[in-house]
């Protein structure tokens, strides 16, 4: 009997230990469990604040811009109404809560655009919280389509294929899409700042709806022997001195590389900086001086005046009976330089004549350049040769830096008139006399077709 007590004896207190385990267990899961949705409450609320910090400091940088545009602008509701501008901005803040930091600047760019200068925009965010990111390829439009004319060397076997799709969507509609956030003084630039630069930001394409993620990009490109080939280009951060390479970053591969002939002049001192601001050539078996401006601005090292007095020096104590102007890759600068040039194109006997004097334009043709061209046009006997200009004789322009508060991004409104022709000069550009388009096999086989038209001329 004795051991019988015993044993239920143990089994009460291994009951009863066991039960307050079980206490213990369910306590600490429930005192665990309050803290856990207490942090979760907490981490809740502190990301609906940070949202709303968010969203106010957007809606703050939107109605900042819209102000400031209204205020500075020249012409502000020269395309579209009071109304239409005001239903933008109110739109998209209303859709604040619902857009990602990146769509909010694209949505605010194809409000902007819709001014319809191409001085008028909203930068592409290069620094900061907020700073894009780029694929390294180079796209150019061609009289042929839309190639990639060079790469960083980890995507070389892509170079000099021509771009069907990016992200499934075919080119046409791309450039559809472009077209919405591209500011312009007519479509010639957006083979330019939409190809070259916003064709390469995910974060535009994912905005339009052209790739799903902000860390890469998917091409769709033909070959030559019309293979479709498709290739995951990854993304590094925008930098904006990627910009000023008018052809390809140095180091890149370029579809001209495997050419037999020599870089044509347009390309010969592109990236040699700051030669490459501008430098002039004697063709001494043409009689001719080739002079190419990228930039109206001093190089730092001769200024511009002093170099074009030196340059129509060698003109006048030289074989030299013709000139030739190349501002095709030119899109501005400082157009109160733009005198030191015509002055002394005004001045020479010998150059400014029907004949003698050749002036190589393109879509890159803006701004000062723009200003240039058109006072050639106007005021000497220059032959134009190439394609459509990038802006129009007359136009809005001057770049007027505003800078939003929180986000720190850079915008311009355009607060100058430059009328340059007659005051009912409505022309969209100007067209040369003698047009021509680059193709993609001329690209490739380093030809100018421009110069090559310009040694015609002089030998008919």
């Amino acid at each position: 009997m004795k051991t019988i007590k015993k044993a239920k004896k143990k089994q009460t207190d291994a009951f009863r230990f066991q039960s307050i385990l079980n206490l213990i267990i369910i306590c600490s899961w429930l005192m665990i469990s309050c803290a856990t949705k207490s942090n979760l409450s907490n981490q809740d609320s502190i990301i609906e604040k940070n949202q709303s910090i968010r969203v106010e400091n957007w809606k703050e940088d939107l109605n900042f811009l819209k102000e400031k545009f209204e205020k500075e602008h020249f012409n502000l509701f020269r395309l579209m109404t009071k109304k239409e501008w005001d239903n933008g901005f109110d739109q998209l803040i209303s859709k604040l809560p619902e857009l990602k930091d990146h769509e909010v600047i694209t949505e605010a760019m194809k409000i902007i655009s819709k001014i319809g200068d191409g001085h008028t925009s909203i930068y592409v965010p290069f620094q900061g919280k907020y700073q894009f990111h780029q694929i390294p390829v180079a796209f150019q439009y061609f009289e042929d389509g839309i190639f990639i004319k060079g790469a960083d060397s980890s995507y070389k076997d892509i170079v000099g294929k021509k771009l069907i799709s990016i992200g499934g969507i075919p080119i046409k509609k791309v450039m559809k899409r472009l077209e919405q956030i591209t500011p312009i003084d007519n479509p010639q630039w957006l083979k330019v700042l939409g190809v070259e630069v916003y064709m390469t930001i995910p974060e535009i394409l994912y905005s339009l709806e052209l790739t799903n993620n902000i860390s890469s990009v998917t091409l769709e490109l033909k070959d030559a022997n019309n293979t479709i080939i498709t290739e995951k280009i990854d993304a590094t951060l925008f930098d904006i001195n990627s910009t000023r390479f008018v052809d390809v970053r140095p180091g890149w591969t370029t579809a001209h590389d495997g050419s037999k002939n020599s870089l044509p002049l347009y390309l010969k001192n592109i990236n040699d900086f700051p030669k490459d601001f501008y430098w002039f050539e004697h063709l001494k078996e043409k009689s001719m001086v080739y002079f190419q401006i990228n930039v109206v601005a001093n190089n730092p090292q001769k200024k511009l005046k002093t170099f074009c007095e030196d340059m129509f020096k060698y003109i006048d104590n030289n074989n030299v009976e013709k000139l030739v102007i190349d501002i095709r890759l030119n899109s501005g600068g400082n157009n109160q330089l733009n005198n030191e040039i015509i002055s002394n194109i005004l001045k020479s006997k010998k150059i400014n004549k029907k004949g003698n004097f050749y002036v190589i334009v393109g879509r890159r043709t803006f701004s000062a350049a723009m200003n240039l061209a058109t006072n050639l046009e106007q005021k000497t006997k220059a032959i134009f040769v190439g394609e459509y200009t990038g802006s129009s004789p007359n136009f809005v322009g001057e770049d007027n830096r505003i800078v939003l508060p929180n986000s720190n991004i850079f915008s311009s409104a355009s607060n100058k008139y430059w009328q340059d022709s007659d005051e009912n000069d409505n022309r969209k550009w100007i067209k040369p006399t003698y047009f021509n388009v680059l193709s993609s096999s001329e690209y490739k086989n380093n030809f100018d077709p421009n110069m090559q038209e310009i040694f015609d001329l002089i030998n008919q």
